[in-house]
């Protein structure tokens, strides 16, 4: 782990770099300077930042402000070393996007703190199976994770990767969901999870496109042990895969201590720790004075509830965070607090399954003002000398910017920038989560390939803008002609195809002929010029023949072209 350490102070940088000396497995540079500082930054990866609030050519806020302008540093947890923490500072500090405030007067926190995250950086030791079809995805993913310490071997085909998973022992296995070739992902994981004894159990971490309820309802049914939302973060894939790997590990720990005879074929070498916020709780409320002291201090929300969830005690900074002083909220119900009942329900689930804790549950709010607020929680039972409970403590962070943020990540990953429709894997993620969806309900749809005819006239006579405003003028035209249930898609170039759920083929017809007559009456204008786009289209049903989205990609692309060949601006179906 390297430590980029910013201090002012000669004696202090040097008091600083000798106990980051002590750390295992932590490296630090200090300087005093911040244009060294940067430079620094610039040439090496740190993993962590220390900064002093005051320094000769300004202050560590400043400072953090403009690591945070460099992409390699979005994440990094950047702490703020200062003689004075106030409720100004620290506002400021986290707006700026420092992780952490110290005292001077607290290092031995601040070491404490440290040690326990270079333990997350230290290295992984395991054999990772990986399933990507993109080339440029699988070779960028396997350097991190080789980067990490993991052993890899990875494949572009699900049929191949299963074939040598029956001939090696993994650790973990770790697929994209939509695979074009061969079984798809979700097969891939099914197939896993038939097979007898440790082979079948191996933890699966999925890569996919969305995020919503009932795709990860799907995703855990069929036997996957965690996700990761696309595009790839490497610090998240990294955490998850750790964190499946300390689990297994500790599994076979207790199975081999119980007698059990689990297999362990391959000891992953990780340092089991508890995340920052539990054993910061382990060590709260020693005394009365330290209790006022940390809740008029703590960034983060704390509250404690009685085991009916009445609010007895929550620190100040629930203003900062929701708008109310504590003593609006102290004497309530915090469920009221909540968006919907659901919302608080998570937390209360999460500590039944945890055994009285939970960790890093997302909820979502109300803000005295009405606007919803997003938070992040680790809550934890209090029992008392007999184990019966007494009542529940957790500590709140506002993630409001980061939920929007990986909202528009999520949004530029699945959608096409051009048009706004879904991109191409997107689209056949779709797809393919609709093909499980009504085999399994006994559901079906209709799905036409759509290609605008003679569009290369259009980007040869008026230009390639020009081409990109048909492309845009053709998708909303989709938007207004299909319904919301219908799922449209840019496939490529001036491809596009659509899904309608339970939708027969002469109702399918009916709308790509209301689409064409529509492109007619109301004529794209170039340069003062009508322009009538007109498209081909081959149109399937889904049957029970097609158990993954080769087989009806196949059928529509045989009746596009035989479309094309027809003259063009025609519809064939099955």
């Amino acid at each position: 782990m390297d430590i980029l350490l910013l201090e002012n102070s000669d004696a202090f940088r040097r008091i600083l770099q000798g106990i980051f000396s002590e750390i295992p497995d932590a490296e630090s540079y200090a300087t005093a300077d911040a244009d060294d500082a940067l430079e620094q930054l610039d040439n090496k990866n740190y993993s962590l930042i220390c900064v002093s609030m005051y320094l000769e050519d300004g202050d560590g806020i400043s400072f953090t402000q403009r690591v945070r302008k460099l992409e390699k540093y979005f994440y990094t947890p950047v702490f703020l070393i200062t003689s004075e923490k106030s409720q100004k500072v620290i506002i400021e500090a986290l707006a700026a996007g420092i992780t952490e405030v110290f005292l001077k007067q607290e290092l031995d926190q601040l070491i404490n703190f440290i040690s326990r995250l270079a333990s997350k950086h230290s290295k992984l030791s395991g054999r990772i199976l990986y399933v990507e079809d993109s080339d440029s995805q699988r070779i960028a993913t396997k350097q991190v994770l080789i980067a990490a310490g993991l052993e890899v071997d990875d494949f572009d085909n699900a049929n191949l990767a299963l074939l040598q998973y029956t001939k090696k022992e993994y650790d973990l296995v770790l697929t994209d969901i939509v695979l074009e070739e061969g079984m798809t992902g979700s097969e891939f994981t099914n197939k896993i999870r038939r097979m007898e004894g440790s082979k079948g159990d191996v933890p699966i971490l999925a890569l996919t496109g969305f995020d919503n309820i009932s795709r990860r309802i799907v995703l855990f049914n069929l036997g996957v042990t965690d996700y990761v939302i696309k595009p790839l973060v490497s610090e998240e894939l990294i955490a998850r895969i750790r964190h499946l790997l300390e689990e297994k590990y500790s599994l076979q720990k207790v199975s081999r201590s119980n007698g059990s005879g689990y297999p362990a074929d391959k000891q992953v070498s990780t340092v089991i720790q508890e995340s920052d916020c539990e054993n910061l709780q382990n060590r709260l409320f020693h005394s009365r004075a330290e209790l006022e002291s940390l809740l008029n201090n703590l960034p983060d929300v704390f509250y404690r509830t009685d085991m009916n969830g009445v609010v007895t005690l929550i620190s100040p900074s629930v203003k900062e965070v929701l708008g109310y002083r504590p003593e609006e909220m102290q004497g309530k119900f915090l469920k009221d607090f909540y968006c919907t009942p659901g919302e608080r329900e998570k937390i209360v689930q999460a500590l039944i399954k945890g055994n009285g804790k939970a960790s890093l549950v997302e909820a979502w709010l109300r803000h005295k003002d009405g606007s919803p607020v997003w938070i992040s929680t680790n809550a934890y039972v209090r029992f008392d000398n007999r184990h019966e409970p007494m009542y529940v403590e957790g500590l709140a962070r506002n993630i409001t910017e980061r939920k929007e943020l990986e909202s528009k990540l999520e949004h530029f990953a699945k959608n096409d920038g051009l048009t706004g429709v879904l991109n191409r894997r997107a689209f056949l993620e779709e797809v393919e989560y609709q093909i499980d969806i009504s085999h399994r309900y006994s559901w079906s749809f209709s799905f036409a390939m759509i290609d605008l005819d003679w569009f290369k006239n259009i980007n040869d006579e008026f230009g390639h803008h020009a081409g990109d405003d048909a492309l845009r003028f053709f998708a909303d035209t989709c938007k207004n002609i299909f319904r919301k249930t219908d799922v449209i898609g840019r496939i490529g170039g001036e491809e596009f195809a659509v899904l309608m759920p339970e939708t027969g083929i002469k109702s399918a017809n009916d709308m790509l002929i209301r689409l064409r007559n529509n492109l007619s009456k109301d004529p794209l204008m170039i340069n003062g010029r009508m322009i009538e786009l007109t498209f081909s289209s081959g149109l399937v049903f889904l049957n029970t023949q097609d158990e993954s989205i080769t087989s009806l990609l196949k059928r529509a692309d045989n009746l596009l072209y035989q479309a094309k060949a027809e003259g063009r601006d025609k519809i064939f179906s099955e």
